[in-house]
């Protein structure tokens, strides 16, 4: 409708110009021509607004997966930090507890010194008291040192039994009490301390465990986004070309030009009748260029409607396909096999064949000495008359031959070798 309301304003313009008929065919020409490059650079112009329309969808995807990016980049931060400062954590529990055990060792070393300097202590006070209170005694084990010492405390016991204690073996004693409760809380602490430091480790080695899982997972995920980023970034260099190239032909068209000075040369001899039909046809290319945008879009809808369409096809027919892959794949199977039978064959003929052949020399071998034999008797013997070596010499009789004639063993070797030729030949004509 519109190349045929542009035609017939082109014709009154041209029929006002100029009468002539073949002026008027060359201009009817170029109006055609003109409109179909019109036609042509509308139908481009859809195309790059289009192709506008996909290159800012996919900056904004580029965006969201910067975004996305970003935020893996964040995660995977904070995860090396989380593992940075469990591993410190860990050290300095390690070193917590190496100082800690060396400062119980320490103190559970001066704790058994000074027990045992009080056992000492102890010791020589109870040394003390015993001379201080039984000196006969004393000197008794010292002018007598055969006797036995438990009859010697017993009698000295029953000579004086009233024993006064001394107050510091008490006092000694009970302090000697408290080390070994100290030292025994000591000990129970460390034990504790052990169990407690032991449950820390395993529990920071399991979180640096899962943290590493998790900052491998990031990596490989931060990968996978990257050669997406870089898919994309070709596919959008790609479409910004295409871009290009589309305005390119669009600024570099000649026939733009060409049809508004036709257009001004033509309005300048026209009435205003023309001029408001000229309005009208522009108005009509405006709804026409409309109505084919419209119509990319539905198409462009429509195709991608198809192409999911042949997606869930291909999804469903995968598994035809897999199982026609497979008998085809058995039936190479079967046809190896059965070529690997051939061969086989073929060489259970081909050392029968030379077995054959072996049995055959043996018996070329075996005539030819008894061909010898005969020749050397027949030699040494000399009894028999010229006339009757000569009639046997010259015997022209045809007898039959014997079973194990050469001729017959050649012919059956002959008979082997080419059923074998044969049998190698349809063996490697099978197809695999």
């Amino acid at each position: 409708m519109l190349t045929k309301g542009l035609v017939e304003v082109m014709d009154v313009h041209v029929a006002v110009g100029n009468n002539n008929i073949g002026g008027d065919d060359e201009l009817r020409m170029a109006a055609r021509a003109g409109l179909i490059l019109l036609e042509k650079n509308a139908a481009l112009e859809v195309d790059v607004e289009l192709l506008s329309t996909e290159l800012h969808r996919y900056k904004v995807q580029h965006r969201e997966l910067q975004m996305e990016v970003q935020t893996l980049r964040d995660q995977r931060k904070t995860a090396v930090l989380e593992v940075q400062a469990a591993h410190k954590e860990a050290k300095a529990l390690q070193a917590s507890f190496r100082t800690e055990r060396a400062t119980w060792h320490s103190t559970e070393q001066a704790l058994t010194q000074q027990l045992r300097s009080l056992t000492s202590e102890l010791q020589l006070a109870r040394q003390q008291t015993q001379e201080v209170i039984h000196p006969t005694a004393h000197v008794a084990s010292i002018e007598s040192s055969n006797f036995d010492d438990h009859n010697l405390t017993t009698s000295l016991t029953e000579e004086e039994p009233a024993t006064v204690e001394d107050p510091r073996v008490a006092l000694l004693q009970a302090e000697n009490d408290d080390l070994h409760v100290q030292v025994s809380q000591v000990l129970q602490e460390l034990s504790q301390l052990q169990v407690s430091w032991s449950q820390s480790t395993y529990a920071s080695n399991q979180r640096i465990q899962s943290l590493e899982h998790e900052l491998h997972k990031l990596t490989r995920e931060n990968k996978l986004l990257k050669e997406e980023q870089a898919e994309e970034r070709d596919l959008i260099d790609s479409l910004r070309t295409m871009v290009q190239t589309y305005k390119k032909i669009a600024d570099a068209r000649p026939f733009g030009a060409a049809a508004s000075t036709v257009g001004d040369d033509s309005n300048q001899d026209t009435h205003d009748e023309d001029r408001t039909s000229l309005s009208t046809c522009s108005n009509e290319t405006h709804d026409l260029e409309t109505s084919m945008h419209e119509d990319v879009m539905a198409l462009n809808s429509a195709l991608e409607r198809r192409v999911r369409e042949l997606e869930a096809q291909v999804a469903q027919t995968t598994s035809d396909d897999a199982k026609l892959l497979e008998e085809q794949l058995n039936g190479t199977k079967e046809a190896l096999k059965h070529t690997k039978q051939q061969w086989i064959a073929a060489v259970t003929a081909k050392k029968e064949a030379q077995a054959c052949t072996a049995a055959a020399h043996e018996e070329l071998a075996r005539m030819q000495e008894a061909f010898q034999n005969v020749q050397e008797k027949l030699q040494s013997s000399g009894t028999k008359p010229d006339d009757e070596y000569v009639d046997w010499m010259e015997d022209s009789v045809v007898h039959p031959a014997p079973p194990g004639w050469i001729a017959a063993v050649s012919l059956w070797m002959l008979m082997m070798s080419w059923l074998w030729v044969a049998s190698c030949a349809q063996a490697t004509s099978i197809p695999l």
